[in-house]
């Protein structure tokens, strides 16, 4: 194949259109096939008699003089060489690198996956940066779906928005979460070089924020949010005026800090559990107080200071032993607990007076929680209702900046090295910030 126009990186960039063409000037060799779009970036297949499919990644461009592209008797000798044009042999095939799930577990890196297409209310973004969290390493674990495409937290570029799309346009620059390791729909992911996001689940960035900075958000936003306001009865109401007291166990997590500003805004009194060197980060992001979790008396402690009154918890640690403590700072009135994971059942039945729950922040898509188990949720319209409000209200709040990042530790890398981050934060080796990674060439 004669190739009459200058290489790519490789690296296709949407939107993808068959190009119009009209053909040139043949000699007893060649034909030329004129390209009139002004710029394209696309995977050629081609296939000859003699070898299998193949492809090849090209730029064209619009160039002086125009451009052309020759295929060796590719118009002239069609027994020769066959033009896939059909859906099983595309060949415009724009495709990306991207860590999907391991059919042995975990992520693995994968080449020419493709692009996925924006649909109705949602965007193509081409990914600068990403973050890590829990949810990324557990569900790997605990509900793996092979092949689909991992990651919650992004923040990029518009490259191409869906049908119906008003907020966004192609270059805006956005934050946007979304649900990985679907194994439902596989395309969903972050840790990707494009992701798709949905219009209402998403936020322009500040010109003060950089990538690294707006890819914290959205997880956390939804975690938060959902908990706090879905569940217990809490209301976004942000009026102010409350005195009523909130406890967030694990404050100095990234979903803490959230939970503990949105509170506040929201004129909630927050108070949280952390460790004594995690005091001052917890009062910055507006706690008003904060207790020791390692002391014993850590829940009775809480019951004083609250005067015997708590009634809302949201516990971001989630294990029996924390349970037990939330469970002995509610008042003797009872109250709510929520919890980020499954409940543990030793504990939840010791006071009939609370009632427990535990949500996912994937359930703000409305659509359901895709996880197998107990991790599976029904779907709630109402969930993702809340989710559009949230971020409207959200991106109001970035750009007056009433809401700050948790603290963030960046590592410079690229797909290949997500794994090797994740494992950090499994072993426990990052504390009290958030793992975030610009991609490489970002």
């Amino acid at each position: 194949m004669d190739l009459l126009c200058r290489a790519s990186d490789l690296r296709p960039t949407p939107p993808y259109r068959l190009p119009s063409f009209r053909a040139g000037h043949a000699d007893r060799t060649h034909r030329r096939a004129q390209f009139l779009d002004t710029s394209l970036d696309l995977t050629v297949g081609f296939r000859t008699l003699q070898s299998p499919l193949q492809t090849k990644s090209v730029e064209i461009g619009l160039y002086q003089p125009p451009c052309y592209l020759s295929f060796f008797h590719l118009l002239h000798f069609s027994q020769a060489i066959n033009f896939c044009i059909s859906t099983s042999h595309s060949i415009l095939m724009p495709t990306m690198n991207a860590l999907v799930g391991a059919e042995s577990g975990g992520y693995c890196l994968v080449e020419h996956v493709e692009i996925p297409a924006p649909r109705p209310g949602s965007m193509l973004v081409r990914v600068h940066a990403v973050a890590l969290n829990p949810r990324d390493a557990k569900i790997v674990d605990f509900s793996n779906a092979t092949g689909s495409l991992g990651g919650c937290d992004f923040a990029g570029t518009v490259e191409r928005v869906g049908e119906g799309v008003a907020r966004f346009k192609e270059g805006d620059r956005v934050l946007a979460v979304t649900f990985g390791s679907d194994p439902f729909d596989k395309t969903q992911g972050a840790f990707a070089e494009y992701a798709l996001a949905e219009e209402d689940i998403s936020c322009h960035i500040p010109e003060s924020f950089s990538f690294t900075q707006a890819c914290s958000i959205g997880l956390s936003m939804a975690t938060a949010g959902l908990a706090l306001f879905q569940a217990p009865g809490l209301e976004l109401s942000m009026q102010g005026g409350t005195t009523e007291f909130v406890l967030v166990s694990g404050g100095a997590t990234a979903t803490g800090t959230m939970a503990t500003q949105l509170l506040k805004m929201a004129g909630y009194t927050p108070i949280v559990t952390c460790s004594p060197a995690n005091n001052s980060l917890c009062e910055s992001y507006g706690a008003a107080a904060c207790f020791d979790y390692h002391s014993p008396a850590c829940g009775a402690d809480i019951r004083v200071h609250t005067d015997n009154r708590l009634r809302y918890v949201l516990d971001c640690v989630t294990d029996a032993a924390t349970m037990k403590m939330c469970y002995g700072a509610i008042g003797s009135l009872g109250g709510s607990y929520v919890a980020l994971e499954t409940l543990a059942t030793t504990v939840k039945y010791t006071r009939r007076d609370v009632r427990a729950d535990w949500f996912l922040a994937d359930a703000i898509m409305g659509d359901g929680v895709h996880m197998t188990g107990t991790y599976g949720r029904p779907p709630s319209p109402e969930h993702r209702r809340f989710g559009k409000q949230l971020f409207s209200l959200a991106e109001n709040w970035l750009q007056n900046g009433s809401i700050r990042t948790h603290p963030l530790e960046v590592q410079n890398g690229g797909l290949a090295d997500l794994p090797k981050a994740m494992d950090d934060m499994k072993l426990g080796k990052v504390h009290a910030k958030k793992l975030v990674m610009p991609l490489l060439g970002h």
